[in-house]
This record gives C-alpha cells, sequence and structure tokens, in this order.
C-alpha cells in the first residue's frame, strides 16, 4: 500500500516498533475495570471451557481428557483438578457441551456422551452417538467433529471440517470431485434419540464454537481460507447458522460452483490470520438453565452481546449484535491482548469470564501434552469510566484548505479532567492493517499475509488538544486531518473517574471510521515500508540464491528422506502434512518447524505411544475401532495392533518429525531446501487473463495471411517435466492446428529443405549440441528473406561459439561462462506500453523457471522485453532482434512444463510468434483459454 501524502499533513510517519522487547503479562486488558487472575491448577493445552450444570468448571483437554475444576479454600480461584475422563478414546476434541444425560464431546470420527453412571463424580461409560460419516481428505487422525452444542429441545448440532482446506474443490486431474451436497464442510443437526442426523448449513470451513443466543439463533465462529483459496473466508467470522444456507467455503467459481449463492459474515475480523475459536453468549440465565443463575459479565450495558476468542495472536473481541429484519448485524469491539493462543472464552455463574489458552507458537502450539494455562478475568471496578463509542468526525474546513479532524471519545460516567492535559502521551495510529493496542501483539502467525501487513506503513497523527463535554462524559480530541480511510487505533492515558488519585488507567480503542471514510481517498499501490532505505524482506534474505531442483533432490533423496512421511506437489508419501500449503508461510517459520518440530505441532498429525506386548510404538493412528486400531509409523509403515492386546495409550508429548534433520547440511543446501518447499508455479486467475488481452479479438483482426509454422523439437534431456521437448511439440502443434489460416509441421532436431522454403516461422524448443557451418547458413538464408525464428530456453545455448549464434539471436548462451538458476523470480517488462508482444501486462509476473545469465552478444542490438534481477544487476529475459529481414522473439523462461501451460506466459509465447512471423499480435489470442483458468 502506498500512501498517497506529504510530510506536511503528518506530525509522524514511520514504523511501529516491535512489540517483542516490552515486558507484558499473558493478559492485557485494554479497558479499564477489569482484574485478571491465573488459575493455580498445572494443566496440559485445553481445547475448550464449560461450566457444569452443578458451577464446576469443565475444561476439555486436547490430550482428550476432560478436568473438573473446583475451588476448595474459597479464594475464588479454582485449585483442584479432577479428571472426569482420562481413558486414551477421544482423539482431537473440540467441543463439549452439558446436558442431563451427561457430557457430550465432538472428536474425530465421533459424537460421545460420556456418562457418570454410578454418581463418583467421574464419567465410566462412553457411549458413541455418532459416526461414519465421510473421512476428511487428511490421512492422520484429524480434526474432524467440532462445536457441539445443544438446543432447548435437545437436539445436538456439531460442525463438521472441509474435507480439505488447501484444495476445497477437491480438483484432481482438473475434475472437482466437491460435493455441495455431502457431509463434509457441514453443520450437522442430530435428534435427541440420536437416530436422525441432517444437514442443516454447507460452506462451512473449521468450526470452532456453535452457540445459541437467548432468542434460540445459532451462531457458529469459522476461520479464514483465503490463504489457500481466493475468496475463500477471506477473513475469519461469525456466521449466523440459518438452516438450507450456505457460507462461501469453498466460495463461488465459474467452473466448479458456478450458481452459488452464500451468506456474508455477520462480523468479519481482520487483519487476515486470526483463528476465531472460542464464542460465549453474554447473558445471564434462568435457574433451570444449562448454567443457573449465571450473572452478566462487565458493564451492564453489555449484557446480550458475545465474546469471541482469537487464536493465532491472543484477542478476545465483544461482539454487539442487532437483528434486524433481514438477520444481524454485528460490531466487533476488541477487549483484549493475550500473549498466549485463545482458544475458548466461557463465562461462570458468578459472572466472570474465564479463557484457555495453549502454550507454544501460532499456529497450532505445543500439542496436546504442552503447558496450558486458564485465567479468569472479573469485573471488579463498576466506577471506572468505560468507552461507550470512539468515532472521527470532520469540522469546518480549515482556511488552508484542509479538514480538521476530532475523535469523539463517549463514555458511560464522568472522566477526570486531568485527561485534557496528557495529549503527548496519547497516540492516534492509521494504517491498512492497524488494530488498537498492535505494540502489543507478540504472537505472529507464520504466514507471508502477516509479513506483508508488518511491512505495510503505519502513521501517526498529532493530537493537538483535548476538551471534556457532556458532563465529563465525552472526550473530544482535536488531531491532525485525516487523510486517508484506512483504519485507526487511539491509545488513551489517564483513564479515570473525577477526584481518583494515581495515573489512570491506558485505554485502547479501535476508531470508528464511519462517520468520515466516504470523504477520504482509499489507499493504492503496493504495500512498502516507509523506512528509508528498506532491505529485502527477510524472506528474500534467507532464500537469496536457493535452487529449486537441489531442494527436490534434498527433498526426494535418502539423506533427509524428507519423502517418505510427506507428500508436495505430487511427490513423497502420505504419512505425514501434505506440503503443499507452504506455500503460504514464511521461511523462517518454516526452517523452524524443521529444527523444532515440537515447536508446533499439527492437530491433524498428532502422534501417540502404544505399550504393545514389550514393545513401544510411535505414530499416527490411521483409524481405531473397538476391535483394534491401524499405526503409521515415522517409517510410513502400517501396522494393525489389537486393541485388547495394547496396555497403554496415550499422546506423544513431541512430534512424529525427527529433530536433527539439518545437521551436516550447509547453509546453502538449506537455501535449496526452503527454495523447493516454499515455491510452486504460479496459478493465474482468468481476472489476470482477461486484463492482459489485446482490445482487439481474433475474429476482429481484418487481413489475416496464411502462416506456415514449423515447431522444432529434440530429446528430453532434463527430469519429467523440463526440458520436455517432445512434450511441448505434441501440445503446441495441436493448439496451434487451432488457429484460422496456419499451416504446422513438426521438425526432429532440425528442418528439412521444404520446411525452411515454405516456413513463415521456426520455433526452437531443444538443446541443439551441434550448430555446425550448414546448419547457420540455412538459417542465415531464412532470416535474410525475412524469416521468423523464435528461441526458448536451451535453443539459446551453444556449446562452442556462441557468438555465431548472437549474431543469428541477438543473444546466446554457453555452458560454464552462462550461470543458471531454478528458482521463483520476478519477469519485469521494461519494453514501452505500446509493445505488441507485451502489451496491457502487468510490470511484473512471477514466474519459477530457470533464468541463465550472463549472456553473449551485444545487448544494444536487441530490444529488451523483460529482465530480471540476479546478483544485484538486471538481465535481459525475453527480448527481440532483428536479423536481416528476419525477426527473433527469444525467451529465457520456458525449462518447465508448467511455465509453457502458464496463460500468460503462452499468451506471451503467441504473440511473440505472431510478431515474428509479421502478424497483428492478438492472431492468436482465442488460444491462451481464459475460460480453462481453475482459479
Amino acid at each position: 500500500m502506498r500512501f498517497p501524502i506529504g510530510t506536511a499533513l503528518l506530525s509522524v510517519v514511520t514504523m511501529l516498533s516491535s512489540a517483542a522487547g516490552e515486558t507484558q503479562s499473558v493478559v492485557h486488558i485494554l479497558v479499564p475495570g477489569f482484574t485478571v487472575q491465573e488459575l493455580p491448577v498445572k494443566l496440559s493445552n485445553l481445547n475448550n471451557l464449560r461450566f457444569a450444570p452443578d458451577g464446576r468448571l469443565t475444561a476439555l483437554g486436547y490430550d482428550g481428557r476432560v478436568h473438573l475444576l473446583r475451588d476448595t479454600d474459597g479464594d475464588g480461584l479454582e485449585d483442584e483438578d479432577k479428571l472426569f475422563w482420562d481413558k486414551p478414546t477421544i482423539s482431537v476434541p473440540v467441543g463439549m457441551a452439558w446436558s442431563r444425560a451427561g457430557l457430550y464431546v465432538s472428536s474425530n470420527r465421533k459424537i460421545s456422551l460420556l456418562r457418570d453412571t454410578n454418581r463418583d463424580g467421574q464419567a465410566d461409560v462412553e457411549e458413541t452417538i455418532a459416526t461414519n460419516w465421510p473421512p476428511t481428505d487428511v490421512g492422520s487422525g484429524s480434526v474432524d467433529a467440532t462445536a457441539i452444542t445443544l438446543d432447548k429441545r435437545g437436539n445436538i448440532y456439531f460442525g463438521l471440517l472441509t474435507a480439505d482446506y488447501s484444495n476445497p474443490y477437491r480438483v484432481k486431474d482438473d475434475v472437482s470431485h466437491y460435493d455441495i451436497h455431502g457431509k463434509r464442510g457441514t453443520i450437522q443437526k442430530l435428534s435427541p434419540d440420536g437416530k436422525k442426523m441432517e444437514t442443516i448449513a454447507t460452506g462451512i470451513r473449521v468450526p470452532y464454537t456453535l452457540a445459541f443466543n437467548r432468542r434460540g439463533d445459532l451462531f457458529v465462529t469459522d476461520q479464514e481460507g483465503e490463504t489457500w483459496c481466493p475468496n475463500g473466508n477471506p477473513l475469519d467470522e461469525l456466521n449466523q447458522i440459518i438452516p438450507g444456507r450456505n457460507y462461501g467455503f469453498p466460495p463461488r467459481h465459474e467452473r466448479w460452483l458456478p450458481n452459488l449463492v452464500s451468506e456474508a459474515p455477520v462480523v468479519a475480523f481482520g487483519p487476515q490470520h486470526q483463528s476465531t475459536c472460542g464464542l460465549v453468549f453474554n447473558e445471564p440465565e434462568a435457574r433451570s438453565g444449562t448454567n443457573p443463575g449465571r450473572k452478566v459479565f462487565g458493564p451492564a450495558w453489555w449484557e446480550g452481546d458475545a465474546f469471541v476468542a482469537g487464536e493465532s495472536r491472543g484477542k478476545i473481541w465483544r461482539v454487539r449484535l442487532d437483528r434486524t429484519l433481514r438477520g444481524y448485524t454485528g460490531r466487533e469491539f476488541l477487549i483484549a491482548r493475550l500473549s498466549m493462543l485463545t482458544t475458548d472464552v466461557a463465562i461462570s455463574p458468578k459472572g466472570d469470564l474465564y479463557v484457555c489458552c495453549h502454550s507454544g507458537q501460532p499456529d497450532w502450539g505445543t500439542g496436546p501434552r504442552g503447558a496450558g494455562k486458564i485465567f479468569k478475568i472479573s469485573y471488579t471496578d463498576n466506577k471506572a469510566p468505560q468507552p461507550l463509542s470512539t468515532e472521527a468526525r470532520f469540522k469546518a474546513s480549515k482556511p488552508d484548505g484542509g479538514i480538521a479532524t476530532e475523535i469523539h471519545v463517549t463514555f458511560n460516567r464522568p472522566v477526570d479532567v486531568s485527561i485534557t492535559s496528557r495529549t503527548a502521551e496519547m497516540r492516534l495510529e492509521f494504517g491498512e492493517f492497524v488494530r488498537a493496542a498492535d505494540r502489543l501483539e507478540v504472537l505472529k502467525p507464520p504466514y507471508d499475509a502477516v509479513k506483508r501487513q508488518e511491512a505495510s506503513p503505519r502513521g501517526f497523527l498529532k493530537i493537538r488538544s483535548a476538551r471534556l463535554e457532556d458532563r465529563s462524559r465525552r472526550l473530544v480530541l482535536e488531531a491532525d486531518p485525516i487523510v486517508l480511510a484506512v483504519p485507526h487505533a487511539l491509545t488513551l492515558v489517564g483513564v479515570k473517574r473525577p477526584g481518583q488519585s494515581g495515573e489512570g488507567d491506558t485505554v485502547d480503542l479501535d476508531v470508528d471510521m464511519r462517520s468520515v471514510e466516504a470523504r477520504l481517498p482509499k489507499p493504492a499501490g503496493v504495500a512498502e515500508s516507509v523506512a528509508s532505505g528498506a532491505s529485502k524482506s527477510p524472506q528474500a534474505e534467507i532464500l537469496a540464491g536457493g535452487d529449486f531442483e537441489r531442494g527436490r533432490e534434498l527433498f526426494t533423496g535418502d539423506r533427509l528422506k524428507c519423502a517418505t512421511c510427506h507428500r508436495i506437489r505430487g511427490e513423497g508419501g502420505q504419512v505425514g502434512p501434505d506440503l503443499d500449503t507452504l506455500i503460504s508461510r514464511d521461511a523462517a517459520a518454516v526452517l523452524r518447524d524443521i529444527k523444532e518440530p515440537s515447536a508446533s505441532i499439527n492437530p491433524d498429525f498428532v502422534a501417540y505411544n502404544v505399550n504393545w506386548r514389550d514393545e513401544e510404538l510411535t505414530g499416527f493412528i490411521r483409524s481405531h475401532n473397538d476391535i483394534g486400531l491401524r499405526l503409521v509409523g515415522a517409517d510410513g509403515k502400517e501396522q494393525v495392533v489389537p486393541r485388547a492386546e495394547i496396555k497403554q495409550l496415550r499422546v506423544s508429548a513431541v512430534s512424529l518429525m525427527p529433530t536433527g534433520l539439518l545437521d551436516g547440511l550447509g547453509e546453502a543446501q538449506v537455501r535449496d531446501l526452503l527454495t523447493f518447499l516454499l515455491h510452486a508455479p504460479p496459478v493465474r486467475t482468468s481476472k489476470e487473463i482477461q486484463a492482459a488481452l489485446t482490445p482487439a479479438r481474433p475474429q476482429s483482426v481484418a487481413g489475416e495471411k496464411p502462416l506456415s509454422i514449423v515447431l522444432v523439437a529434440g530429446k528430453q534431456d532434463h527430469g519429467p517435466g523440463q526440458h520436455d521437448y517432445p512434450t511441448w511439440q505434441k501440445k503446441w502443434h495441436a493448439l496451434l492446428t487451432r488457429a484460422r489460416g496456419v499451416t504446422i509441421s513438426d521438425a526432429w532436431e532440425w528442418p528439412d529443405a521444404e520446411q525452411f522454403q515454405k516456413a513463415n516461422v521456426i520455433v526452437f524448443y531443444f538443446w541443439n549440441q551441434d550448430w555446425n557451418a550448414e546448419r547457420l547458413h540455412q538459417l542465415d538464408e531464412f532470416q535474410a528473406r525475412g524469416g521468423g525464428v523464435v528461441v526458448l530456453h536451451s535453443a539459446t545455448i551453444a556449446d562452442k561459439e556462441p557468438e555465431q549464434l548472437a549474431l543469428r539471436f541477438g543473444l546466446a548462451a554457453q555452458p560454464g561462462p552462462t550461470k543458471y538458476l531454478h528458482a521463483p523470480f520476478d519477469l519485469k517488462f521494461v519494453a514501452p506500453a505500446s509493445h505488441p508482444v507485451t502489451v496491457n501486462l502487468p510490470p511484473h509476473v512471477r514466474l519459477l523457471d530457470e533464468p541463465y545469465w550472463p549472456m553473449f552478444g551485444d545487448t544494444n542490438r536487441i530490444e529488451i522485453l523483460a529482465s530480471t534481477e540476479l546478483e544485484g544487476k538486471e538481465w535481459p529475459m525475453m527480448w527481440t532482434f532483428q536479423a536481416g529481414k528476419g525477426r527473433v522473439f527469444a525467451s529465457i523462461p520456458s525449462h518447465y512444463t508448467w511455465t509453457l501451460d502458464d496463460p500468460l506466459f503462452r499468451m506471451l509465447l503467441l504473440r511473440g510468434i505472431a510478431w515474428a512471423g509479421g502478424m497483428e499480435e492478438a492472431q492468436f489470442e482465442n488460444l491462451v483459454e481464459p475460460e480453462k483458468v481453475t482459479r
């Protein structure tokens, strides 16, 4: 994002300092009047909190155990932990709900009812209420059934995760296997007797919590999916579940789901990557309810609001919901920042908010055996002034043409006048990704999107004066003019009631911009640092010089044996997580995951230790039943273990992935591996292709002349998908045959005399290791009479005397002096905007291919169409050249088959062929096939 403003409009424009250096407690409440206490109990990571009908706090462990907590000494903090369920039968549970019959739990492959039949305070019977729905596409024991809750009639509701969050249309071999009428990615309703199960909502991604409000309306938290699927849950969501509706994951797609109609979220939580999890409504309950006599948490006017937990950045929002004729509208208010992964919230009968957290780093923390914590948040000072609203407003225009800005903060009670003298300590920050109390954010989800958010510029507006109005209940701050329609966040200091001693509270608030944003410009451009002399991104530094193919060899080879367990882009085993999704993560986080595999354990791949006979087995549970379980070890081997012979089954405290994998590798080899893991062939959108098409489509091109094209190929000289000249020749022959007035012929390694005589354009794509005098003479004659030549990638190589080839092609390569690298790079278009080959294309196109540099030849004799930066210098990657009357179009990118299949690159090559043949650039654009773009 680029801020189109001058320094005169800002008192300060700078990047926020990192919060990592600040000393912080775990929970920071952003509004006054609250205290936080940690429960004095040692527990493993917890996924859910609920209060039992008798008022006891119930905690559902990530490891499948259920804890009942009690305050034994009367200090208001639960200090005793007794296990309600400790048998190893529940895997990756997310969701629990109390009923008169017992405790319902949703977990992998089943809905369980835990019953205490002998009333000793511990469940002794597990009854499977529902099971046998289709599994996810993840092969291990993973997060599956979630978010269980009950309505007043005893009907049971739960969610089933989408089949494949990273490939939601389930496309395989260019065919979508997604079934909108299937069970995956849905909300299910189960009758009280367990006999009838029906789908009530579709289009769900990761439903973490389902909850009814007092009106009987059902809501769910669902998580962001934009990282893996464009427009698929662009942000984390709070949705109202209306039977029969779809909720947009996967989203409408012109090819796979062209007629889909979906509901918009009630609230979308930004910026991207929050991981909404826990949800509870702040409503009092009658003495006969699930939580009899429960009081409201916080100020009385918070009644009816929802509280939502954001796991991956440690947040708690208060959500104000308003019911309208068209459904609910909502607005979120951030009330807490935490330095631990925040999974769930629950309100006690006394009206306190309890919060459970995982240890470790996002996304997943330290797994089932990691150390978790529970915090109790209490409203202890009801006389503290509470902010009701924070709004930006414009005053009358100033004499210099600017618009004065005021921020109005309205409180529920008077504020001490001393606050008006502390404007120098207050901050009004703005930026595309700014939110309240960003300085307290410690947890950083390991994704490129988050890195881009951090790199986006942030500015500060000076607060020039303050005054109190409306009997000291409204604080009015006059600030420098607001200049952009972006989020603004305010930090107040000295908030206290009149006459109160001390410094007062620091309060952090998001500013409501709705009344001013219509008159403000929106930011434009690409995110870039405002810091002068900004260096390359950490990602680029970590991966600099990494080679994709050398990384592939490490991944598939015997040294690391990554492919034994992991699959990526169709290569490798399926024991561990599929690594296709790594392309959205940042390099530092992936490197950490390899070096410290237990620092963040994927919930879809939790390992188990099985004590069987005299052996200790460790692996993933593929499936299990009353008879036995299927265990897959790190070596990829599967073993069936009879349940009757299992002495002990417990969740492993560590990842199945061994440590020390990178020991003995040099830095260059680590960069190679990361380059392979973190990059994939680019996928284009239909919008990108349509934008690049020339205005005059082929159907309207007048005066078309016949064109004879020869495609010259040779024997494939690299691995699969590389230098595959025969496949290219076959596919492009079929493609070009569809063009009007075109004759296509093939040649193997060199055209014959008749082809030279009849051809208008010859396309060379093979490594010709014999550029002898006779061949060069034939080429000279062809070009002298005006024949067009197209050379791709290795066709520019001359093993000997590359200068001679450069005289014909403009530039040439030679093994040895010319370097190469299999890596991602930006193809930067430097030709005039009207050039027929590059017209309408964006300034740069990202490719994963193999550049060559330096080349032999005089760059002053060619017209460079596109270049890329390597070793700190720009090198030509695509050019045109005039050899006599003949035209030459050359492209170094073309190493991989996926580049030749890329619609944007195909457009470039088709235009290059047309240009070399003296045709209109739009001659072949109907062959680009934008309608077949699958994203």
